[in-house]
């Protein structure tokens, strides 16, 4: 028998390796599992394991180019989409584009219900502490809950006790994190119960992957993912009480490292982005601030951290809470999911108590087991923790980071890395710490330059609440550390993501989020607009209008400076202070194309980014992708030529995503504001370019640019001379109610959507 890679062919290596003729691509040669560690592709034999076979040959089919071409694919889309995850640092804040790890995490049916199973239990198990310590309180009364673990927490809110969630339930999306350890077995590493994110990033991946390799997921009858999120946005209106219902995903806002979920959730759920502001409290009842005025909500989807929800009774310093929705929820007026208060499981502390807890709470043992762990405020735990402290990871009780990430106080040994001796904090100051074993990973193969490599990963896995109890989404968000120590420890929030793949013995029907059984009623009604939407999306079509207006003059100026046009020189100190009005002081710089018109695209891309939910995909990507092309055009000035072609490209661009907004967008309210704020802003510029270039002692030449400038040279020489004039001119740009780049037209286009205002 051959040997690939120090693997043996025959059935261990895929089927197209063992054909004859020239060598075949073998995807897996060269792979190397982490020593001591459980290895997803390989088992201990070097066996592909039967349930990544499938896939191994279909790679192997596409041959070297092929495959990275499939996966170049996927990144293309996640580009072009626009995925991306705002990271924070010294310098402030950057979007950094969203990172994937093309090679799925594949888990066979059969594993993938034992999973389910061990978290349905442990999602009930969640929910029964939480309604207990925001209710009686027995479990801290009978001893199975230090009462220190619940009063210390910065997550139990004490405004929510005795407070009933409306609907009885407090969590309505649970997930847990899962690490595989050495011996195969599936550990759950924490839990999140506040408002678990991933789940956009999770379904952006699938997209990526099944455009890429729709053929590979057919053949592995992979999970479809559309079921689950059909069951998340059912489960939130059944909470509504309102006709038709009325659902908000609440958001910190733009700002927010996860905000591209939080928008792409809500577009794809069909229910409203609400941040904060848009809320309003009177009477116990909340209300979104609307372009119509005040209209109820009674459901919320948190991603809102709790304690910032209400700063009257929670964090007097939040923000971006609303005051008063406590009330509202204390008045079963309001239904958050998860309800206030729910982040309280999410603390390490508390992974000490599950397993007697379930014991206590549901008579049973824990199926899936989570990492050991040990509160060092009890004395006997806290022994145990330091006699063998070398081996086990210390961090603060309520800290909600996994074991090994940075931060919380995280240390292995009796010394921690600031020479803290941690049997002295121990001894003071214990019940702030907890102890946890290091876990070593499992890995999962990725590909690298060098071919496929193994990187420890770390699992989330969904739930949600259905009609007839827990739902578990058939996949996940898998985080892949960037390097190969196969400790948590190392793992330091994952530098990349990849796609979770549950094959299924057979199809799947297609699962459509379009329709749902039961929901057949007509509705040409709109949508609640909240006015900060109806601000962005004015400001929207003020920004593009202007960009455009602005690259017109710098075309003017820079084809006259360059001599191209048959113009006298009088007409540029004109031009100059124009341009000055729209924030380009030096026409003539290197960067005024990329800097001036880069400013005013750039706000543009910021008033688009605070309403993504309300732009398609087109959309978004064309003034993304236009904002970012001109901020990279920056020359050292020695081509104006190239800055013309520059600004040829992006009128061009400019003029798709008038299109879109002209062909693609309903003719409801939002379109409305962005049409009333282009108009607005056509009409300033017409009206000012028509008093310095129509003046009575405008420069020669003067008119033509007038024409130029309005797109309305053509216009005129099919309808008038070759000869210019004043009178005609100005009838033709500002009083021609036929010419849409007239004055005229576009107050009378402003008047009309106006008119159609709230």
């Amino acid at each position: 028998m051959d040997e690939l890679g120090g693997i043996e062919t025959d059935e261990r290596a895929p089927p197209s390796a063992r054909s004859g003729g020239a060598m075949p691509f073998n995807p897996v040669a060269g792979y190397r599992p982490l020593a001591g560690n459980h290895d997803e592709l390989f088992d201990a034999t070097g066996t592909v394991r039967p349930h990544w076979r499938t896939l191994v040959s279909a790679l192997s089919a596409l041959g070297a180019a092929g495959m990275r071409g499939r996966f170049a694919d996927a990144d293309r889309y996640l580009r072009d989409t626009g995925v991306f995850y705002r990271v924070y640092g010294s310098s402030g804040s950057s979007e950094r584009p969203w990172r994937l790890s093309h090679i799925p995490l594949v888990i066979p049916e059969e594993e993938w219900q034992t999973i389910e199973a061990g978290l349905v239990q442990r999602a009930e198990l969640c929910e029964a502490v939480l309604t207990d310590l925001y209710g009686s309180q027995r479990l801290i009364a009978d001893g199975s809950l230090p009462a220190r673990i619940v009063a210390a927490n910065p997550e139990f809110q004490r405004p929510f006790v005795n407070t009933a969630p409306q609907g009885g339930r407090h969590i309505h999306v649970y997930a847990a994190d899962l690490g595989r350890g050495p011996d195969g077995r599936w550990w759950v590493l924490g839990d999140r119960t506040q408002g678990p994110s991933g789940l956009g990033f999770a379904l952006e991946n699938r997209l990526a992957m099944r455009r890429a390799t729709p053929e590979i997921t057919r053949a592995l009858n992979v999970r479809q993912l559309a079921g689950f999120f059909q069951e998340l946005r059912d489960g939130l209106s059944r909470r509504s009480r309102l006709s038709p219902p009325r659902v908000g995903l609440l958001t910190p806002g733009p700002f927010n490292q996860l905000y591209f979920e939080h928008a792409f959730l809500a577009r794809y759920l069909g229910i409203a982005l609400i941040e904060g502001g848009d809320l309003t409290v009177r009477g116990e009842t909340a209300y979104v601030r609307t372009v119509a005025g005040l209209k109820p909500i009674d459901v919320l989807y948190r991603r809102l951290d709790g304690s910032y929800l209400d700063p009257l009774e929670l964090d007097p310093g939040s923000q971006i809470g609303v005051p008063g929705l406590v009330s509202a929820i204390r008045a079963q007026n309001l239904a958050l999911a998860n309800s206030g208060g729910s982040g309280l499981m999410e603390a390490r502390a508390m992974m000490a108590f599950m397993p007697a807890l379930a014991r206590t709470v549901l008579g049973e043992d824990l199926l899936l087991p989570n990492i050991a762990t040990w509160w060092c405020g009890d004395e006997v735990a806290r022994a145990e923790a330091l006699a063998s402290a070398e081996t086990r990871v210390f961090a603060r009780a309520f800290g909600q980071a996994l074991p090994g990430s940075p931060g919380d106080g995280f240390s292995i040994g009796a010394i921690a890395p600031d020479g803290r001796n941690m049997a002295r904090e121990l001894e003071t100051r214990g019940s702030e710490w907890t102890a946890q074993e290091v876990v070593q990973l499992s890995s999962l193969p990725v590909l690298t330059e060098n071919g496929l490599d193994p990187r420890p990963f770390i699992l989330r896995v969904f739930l949600t609440r259905g009609t007839n109890g827990w739902v578990v989404m058939p996949g996940g968000f898998c985080r892949v550390s960037d390097g190969t120590d196969a400790r948590a420890i190392s793992i330091q929030d994952g530098a990349l993501s990849a796609d979770v793949w549950i094959s299924s013995r057979t199809p799947e029907r297609p699962i459509s989020l379009i329709s749902s059984p039961g929901d057949e009623q007509v509705r040409r009604a709109p949508a609640i607009l909240p006015t900060r939407a109806a601000e962005n999306l004015y400001w929207l079509g003020r920004y593009m209008e202007r960009a455009e207006q602005a690259m017109r003059l710098l075309r003017a100026h820079l084809t006259r400076a360059l001599g191209l046009a048959e113009v006298d020189d009088p007409l540029l100190p004109e031009l100059a202070r124009r341009l000055e009005f729209f924030g380009i002081e030096d026409a003539e710089a290197p960067d005024a194309f990329s800097s001036g018109v880069g400013a005013i695209l750039a706000a543009a891309r910021m008033a688009a980014s605070s309403i993504r939910d309300r732009l398609s995909p087109d959309a978004w990507q064309l003034v993304n992708e236009t904002a970012s092309w001109v901020a990279s055009t920056r020359d050292d000035g020695s081509r104006p030529d190239l800055t013309l072609a520059h600004i040829e490209n992006g009128l061009r661009q400019l003029a798709g995503f008038a299109g879109l907004a002209a062909e693609n967008m309903s003719r409801l309210i939002g379109w409305r504001f962005m049409q009333t704020g282009r108009r607005l802003e056509r009409a300033i510029a017409t009206a000012g370019n028509a008093a310095i270039f129509a003046g009575e002692k405008a420069p020669e030449g003067a008119l033509d640019l007038l024409l130029e400038l309005t797109d309305s040279l053509m216009t005129y020489r099919q309808r008038y001379s070759v000869s210019v004039s004043r009178t005609t001119v100005l009838d033709l740009v500002l009083l021609d109610h036929n010419n849409p780049r007239s004055l005229a037209y576009q107050t009378e286009q402003a008047r009309k959507h106006i008119e159609e205002f709230p």
